[in-house]
């Protein structure tokens, strides 16, 4: 039977976050990432977000499809600077999703930033 994977830990995120590197791509895994662990996310589904799945009502706390639990402030900034940052990057053919990438890559990405964190 293979191995079960553990939750990372908020100390363990905060290094992955740290870990990944400058630019349009850091700020894109970082997101990812921080939205994957709050939202309790898997890779199928992170990969098939759109932007007009995050909801903010009228008390401004941000979920995903207005399901719980709610995004940080931490989260939604780090969305934001992608959302700015994501011009940058080229577009990916394909239905738009919120952060450009398709299921393989979030695991790669996932496995890149552990990877860098140590």
């Amino acid at each position: 039977m293979g191995a079960t994977a553990r939750p990372i830990t908020a100390d363990q995120l905060d290094q992955v976050i740290d870990a990944c590197p400058a630019g349009p791509r850091g700020v894109r895994d970082a997101a990812m990432l921080l939205v994957m662990r709050e939202a309790a996310l898997a890779p199928s589904t992170v990969a098939t977000l759109r932007w007009e799945d995050l909801t903010t009502n009228a008390d401004g706390i941000t979920t995903i499809a207005g399901q719980l639990p709610a995004l940080s402030g931490r989260c939604v900034e780090m969305l934001e600077a992608w959302r700015n940052a994501a011009g940058e990057l080229p577009v990916r053919t394909g239905p738009p999703t919120m952060f450009g990438v398709a299921i393989r890559s979030v695991l790669n990405i996932v496995k890149t930033a552990g990877a860098r964190a140590g």
